[in-house]
């Protein structure tokens, strides 16, 4: 027997199993931003910027108007705006060699997520010649919130590919208090 789907059943069924079953998203930072995320057992949002935050609505319309972002790509390759809120210093995709994994169900369970994809106001947020979606396909998930806190009982996982054993021996304490 085949059932055929409306779009919006499609979806709904999507978000549905999503909630039922672990997955992982990813953020990615530098070893001194993971170092003060670890200290503090929290990741703090950030403020778009006042052009992107009049064209995204659903952050506009959030209660702190801050998110934190993650990618649902594990193999996502990080371009120059990530790990680049409106409110920090620019950061070089070589400088982020800490990825946060996280479980998106138990984000769920106390903070708002809702994907998001840049693509939605590429061409009315950047004046570039070539539209942002073609430079980078990225669709994250955003978290909406000004801190998520405890952080440690979020994660599953910290991915290092850097080469400093003093950052990697901190993770590794780090993960040891995850359950």
């Amino acid at each position: 027997m085949k059932i055929l789907l409306s779009e919006g059943q499609y979806n709904l069924l999507t978000e549905k199993l999503r909630d039922m079953v672990s997955i992982p998203i990813y953020h990615h930072t530098t070893e001194e931003r993971a170092l003060g995320i670890m200290n503090g057992n929290m990741l703090v949002g950030s403020k778009q910027y006042e052009e992107v935050m009049n064209l995204d609505r659903t952050l506009k319309q959030s209660k702190h108007k801050t998110m934190v972002s993650f990618t649902r790509d594990k193999n996502f390759i990080p371009d120059g705006s990530i790990g680049n809120s409106g409110d920090g210093p620019r950061i070089k995709p070589d400088m982020l060699s800490v990825i946060f994994v996280a479980d998106r169900s138990r984000l769920k369970s106390r903070y708002r997520v809702v994907p998001f994809d840049y693509g939605t106001i590429a061409n009315k947020a950047w004046m570039d010649p070539v539209p942002r979606t073609r430079k980078n396909p990225e669709v994250e998930e955003r978290v909406l919130t000004d801190r998520i806190y405890p952080l440690r009982q979020y994660l599953t996982n910290i991915i290092y590919t850097g080469q400093d054993p003093e950052v990697q021996k901190k993770i590794d304490e780090y993960l040891s208090g995850i359950k």
